[in-house]
């Protein structure tokens, strides 16, 4: 049991987190989001491969729906900015962020169905990652020539709000749903990823939302409901299989 939290920990968040941080710097920002577009594809695979779960014709209408609104929201409609892409070997990295980061998927599933809440996967993967990480921070601080801790308040206030909300909070509340829903249907919310960056932007920094971009996130939500229609039918279908019969 304890290794599906230490698979979590490390392929989830230690390893994905590197291969992203790194590749994220010698990749634009746009193949980055396309690529990890692609997780509820590769989550789905992995999932029919390790746990033999059946794909549905709807989950993968909702699968291709989601890519093509990330693609729309991304791209911004334009074949221009499809046709200048590139990749590299930060693309790479990217493409092993996305395979680690959905096998972390099924490392929390394997150990919700163990009995472990997902407070205390974070709890502990935390402590583990840091082990892990601790190293290459006193490597990096020390290739960049930094001997001091930095005292700026804005900068720890940042610090603290990452660690507590998007790493702590965020985290736990992921991991509640997959260990309700499962890898596959979880995966189809990360399309909503450019979505949220778009009205972000919208409002922080003053960007408009184009209407190509608003048909991408109708496609988004068309993906995340057949991917959710896939479930309460495989929900129904169980529900079906335990009935017990009338012997009157």
């Amino acid at each position: 049991m304890w290794g599906y939290v230490i698979g979590a920990s490390i392929f989830g968040v230690f390893i994905n987190n590197v291969f992203m941080q790194i590749g994220i710097n010698y990749t634009l920002a746009t193949n980055a989001s396309l690529i990890m577009g692609l997780t509820p594809l590769a989550t789905t695979t992995i999932s029919y491969l390790v746990f033999h779960e059946s794909v549905h014709w709807k989950q993968i209408l909702g699968i291709l729906s989601g890519f093509l609104g990330v693609l729309l929201v991304v791209l911004k409609g334009s074949i221009k900015n499809l046709m200048e892409l590139s990749f590299n070997l930060g693309d790479l990295l990217v493409i092993g962020s996305l395979i680690t980061f959905s096998l972390s998927f099924i490392f929390i599933k394997k150990a919700t169905d163990s009995k472990f809440s997902p407070e205390m996967i974070i709890l502990y993967g935390s402590v583990i990652t840091s082990i892990c990480t601790l190293p290459m921070v006193a490597w990096e601080l020390r290739m960049e020539g930094l001997n001091e801790i930095p005292t700026d308040i804005l900068l720890w206030i940042l610090v603290i709000y990452a660690g507590v909300f998007p790493l702590g909070v965020g985290n736990m509340i992921w991991n509640r749903g997959i260990s309700i829903l499962g890898p596959s249907q979880c995966a189809m919310f990360m399309n909503g990823v450019p979505l949220v960056a778009a009205i972000a932007s919208l409002f922080l920094l003053g960007e408009p939302i184009l209407w190509i971009q608003i048909i991408g996130f109708l496609f988004i939500a068309t993906g995340v409901f057949f991917s959710s229609k896939t479930y309460l039918t495989k929900i129904e279908i169980k529900q079906k299989s335990v009935e017990v019969p009338d012997l009157d």
